[in-house]
């Protein structure tokens, strides 16, 4: 009987608990007597457009640091290979790096249209529309177009100084300019890519606005109805009321220039264009035969500087390591792995379980380096004889080469610290092996090793691995097996 009334009373808590934990903006808004789906809708739609700002602003952040870094280098290059030269006309890289830093002289650049902030307003007026409350991040909307139209403006800029030198004839250092310039153009994608990825609470917010009855109505709604939102139904008046030039204003146009001759100098007009159409598609018709011709000849060209040897490179900046625009830490990954041997067979040498943590520097998308620290644990001869003991540390480097479906080759080297005093380090000594290296802090060991490594995915995170390799100096270390079984987790 005690135990049903116990268990009566921790449900009856759990219930309270779980109540008491219920969002407090749900609570509020069944208070205040609005409409809960309303207040939802504004506040999902406020946590995206601020999640899309606040990304966006941290990746304009970004590609102005590596503007300025790449006009201050080009600035220096530009100025050498000009030294001996008439400069190239047009704004110098020097002058838009002034610029970059000039927030008065950015100030009156002229506005630019951007698709991200014309949709995140549609979204803005939708979650009014449905909650009453206007003006969702409109002040921030306004700054973020215009930071946007600022680094579109600045990119164009430097997109037509590279164009302008490219044919100056400057060949001391555009190359190199070249390189530069692509290598920016890499960091920024890489960034904006980053920022155009959703977190969590983003896509949270996204999915509940797209299950919202008319949302997709809403946004859709300019594209479903061209002149101003009138539809294709709009009549001329409406036409003419939004500023569109109609069929009845240039007739009434021509009736008061011309007077009654106006229908004649029409005709003459539209027989004269009627003429010069048909010269026109002639015309057409000649260029295209001229460039189809042209790729012809092109085509033959490529195939013959793809015959001489030293011809056909890729141009300067094009077919560069992709992992080059990507930062510098944030090419590392971080692995931890473990990896057991087995007892000798006279016991001289335990059975021993390395724990390594490591860090894997991704140099091209096929090859990458590698670090890693082990601590080596003694567990004794076998299971009757259990004893754990400090068997060093290992200090491990290694390259990996990707292949195909997740399979890699793998190759490394070691050097253990193993403590002095150990029964199987004084064997190896008497042996007289040279591989053994005996110092003030232990024993000096070496192994070198080559196998295959299998990646394969556990969730978004984190990736397993195993490695089957083949230890080429298993003997001199003293172990009963060459073949290494290594199972680990990479971040």
């Amino acid at each position: 009987m005690s135990i049903r009334i116990i268990i009566f009373l921790l449900s009856a808590a759990l219930v309270c608990m779980c109540r008491a934990s219920a969002p407090a903006q749900v609570a509020a808004v069944e208070g205040s007597g609005q409409d809960p789906e309303a207040a939802l809708t504004a506040q999902y739609g406020e946590a995206y457009i601020q999640s899309r700002i606040r990304s966006t602003e941290q990746y304009l952040k970004r590609s102005g640091r590596i503007r300025q870094r790449l006009l201050r280098k080009l600035s220096r290059l530009e100025h050498r290979a000009c030294r001996d030269s008439i400069p190239a006309p047009g704004d110098s890289f020097d002058s838009l790096a002034k610029l970059s830093r000039d927030s008065a002289a950015l100030g009156t650049l002229p506005l630019k249209g951007s698709k991200l902030t014309d949709s995140l307003e549609k979204i803005a007026g939708f979650a009014a529309a449905r909650s009453g409350r206007p003006g969702l991040g409109t002040d921030r909307l306004n700054a973020l177009r215009r930071q946007l139209s600022v680094d579109q403006q600045l990119n164009e800029r430097i997109s037509e100084r590279q164009k302008t030198l490219a044919g100056a004839a400057m060949p001391a250092g555009f190359t190199k300019m070249q390189r530069k310039i692509a290598l920016a153009q890499q960091k920024t994608r890489y960034w904006k890519t980053l920022s155009e990825d959703p977190d969590e609470a983003e896509a949270e917010a996204w999915e509940y606005l797209q299950g919202t009855e008319g949302f997709d109505t809403y946004l859709r709604q300019d594209e479903a109805a061209p002149y101003g939102g009138l539809g294709n139904n709009a009549t001329a008046a409406d036409l003419e009321r939004l500023g569109y030039q109609t069929k009845r204003q240039v007739n009434a146009g021509l009736q008061q220039q011309f007077g009654s001759q106006a229908g004649q100098a029409a005709g003459a007009v539209g027989q004269q264009l009627q003429e010069y159409q048909q010269q026109l598609s002639s015309a057409q018709e000649s260029i295209a035969k001229v460039k189809e011709q042209a790729a012809a000849a092109k085509q033959a060209l490529g195939h013959a500087r793809q015959a001489i040897p030293g011809m056909g490179r890729p141009a300067a900046g094009a077919g560069k390591n992709p992992f080059n625009g990507i930062p510098f830490w944030k090419r590392w990954k971080l692995n931890y792995d473990f990896q057991s041997t087995r007892a000798t067979a006279d016991g001289l040498r335990p059975a021993m379980l390395n724990l390594s943590a490591g860090a894997l520097f991704q140099h091209t998308p096929k090859w990458s380096y590698g670090i890693a620290l082990a601590a080596g644990m003694g567990m004794g001869k076998d299971w009757q004889h259990l004893s754990l003991s400090y068997e060093g540390l290992t200090a491990r480097i290694y390259a990996d080469c990707k292949l195909w479906y997740g399979f890699s080759l793998q190759a490394g080297y070691e050097k253990s610290l193993r403590p002095s005093g150990r029964p199987y380090i004084a064997e190896l000594e008497k042996a007289g092996d040279a591989r053994v290296v005996e110092t003030a802090l232990g024993v000096l060991q070496d192994a070198a090793y080559a196998g295959i490594m299998k990646r394969y995915r556990i969730n978004k995170r984190w990736s397993g691995t195993m490695l089957i390799g083949y230890n080429l100096l298993w003997q001199q270390s003293g172990l009963r097996s060459p073949f290494i079984l290594r199972i680990g987790w990479e971040k």
